[in-house]
Order: structure tokens, then C-alpha cells, then sequence
């Protein structure tokens, strides 16, 4: 009786221990019993955000999390999109769904196959690492490991974050009023 009680034991604590969070790594398995979308990418809008077609034919609008891509008008910017057209475009995928945006955006972790699509836009080069919304040592070490690499947008000196490329173009427009 005490063996069997502490084979269940050990047993509850391995699930508790495996179920929790870990900020520095993002595993296809935390889609169980967590909020998740499955779907097919039916457009893209830019390097970051797409319309998913759901099974029941409804269409959404999904951002990804944590990372920010050239915005329209930057450079980069169409290369980012490209490479997200080319990884994503017509093929099913999963998001992980982490909150919705003030736009009604779904936002979220994107799979696809054996991929995380944040994750290869940071290693490619088309993302910079949203540290406002995302403290992951994972996500920062690949736009690090770009950086270094000089590869897309790190192949410029000093290249301009979308957050401050939209802040520009927002306080340039509220002055041409």
C-alpha cells in the first residue's frame, strides 16, 4: 500500500513539475489544455500579423507574441512578410494563444511542422525581440545570435524598431493635422 502511494505520488508531483511554466522556452506539448487555435494561413498582412481560416469556415486575424516586424515603409519590411508568405502561406497551423491586441487581433505563438514561426523570424533576421511583452532568454538569445550573424535587419548599423518607427510616423501625422 505505501509503495503504490508513493509511486503516486512521485507520479503527481513529475505531471505538476512538467506542467509548469517556463518563460525561457516554448514547447509545441503546452498546447494541452491551454487555449489554441488550429487553421489555415489564408493571408498574410505583413511579417507579423495573418488572417487563419478555422475549421468552421470563420476567418481571424492573428498577431504573433513577442516579436515586432518591419513595419510598412522600413526596410526589411518585405522581406519579413516574404519570409512568412513562404513558411506559413496555405498550410495549417497552430497558435497558441496568449492574449487579443487592442485591434481584436488574436495574439499568439505560431507552429507549423516541426517550426515556431516567432522563433525563425528572430533567426532569420525579420524580427526584432519584444522585450516589452516578453522577458524569454530564448527569444533574445536568437535575435542575439542575428545580430551577430548581421543578417536582415541586424545587417544595418543601426536599425529602427518598429515601435519607434510607428511612434515617429504617428506624432509626424498628428502635426501634419
Amino acid at each position: 500500500m505505501i509503495k503504490s502511494y508513493i509511486k503516486f505520488s512521485v507520479l503527481l508531483l513529475l505531471l505538476c513539475t512538467s506542467c509548469k511554466e517556463d518563460s525561457n522556452q516554448i514547447l509545441p506539448q503546452k498546447f494541452i489544455g491551454e487555449n489554441k487555435i488550429v487553421g489555415e494561413v489564408v493571408g498574410i498582412s505583413d511579417g507579423d500579423s495573418f488572417k487563419i481560416k478555422l475549421s468552421n469556415g470563420e476567418v481571424i486575424r492573428v498577431r504573433l507574441a513577442f516579436v515586432d516586424c518591419p513595419e510598412r515603409g522600413q526596410d526589411f519590411y518585405q522581406k519579413a512578410k516574404n519570409f512568412s508568405s513562404n513558411e506559413i502561406y496555405r498550410k495549417s497551423v497552430k497558435v497558441k494563444v496568449t492574449d487579443t491586441d487592442r485591434y481584436g487581433r488574436t495574439v499568439g505563438v505560431l507552429y507549423y511542422g516541426h517550426k515556431i514561426l516567432n522563433e525563425e523570424l528572430l533567426k532569420n533576421g525579420f524580427a526584432w525581440h519584444y522585450r516589452q511583452y516578453s522577458k524569454s532568454k530564448r527569444f533574445q538569445s536568437l535575435e542575439n545570435q542575428a545580430k551577430a550573424k548581421k543578417i536582415g535587419i541586424w545587417s544595418h548599423s543601426q536599425p529602427t524598431p518598429p515601435w519607434e518607427f510607428r511612434r515617429t510616423h504617428i506624432q509626424k501625422r498628428n502635426t501634419n493635422l
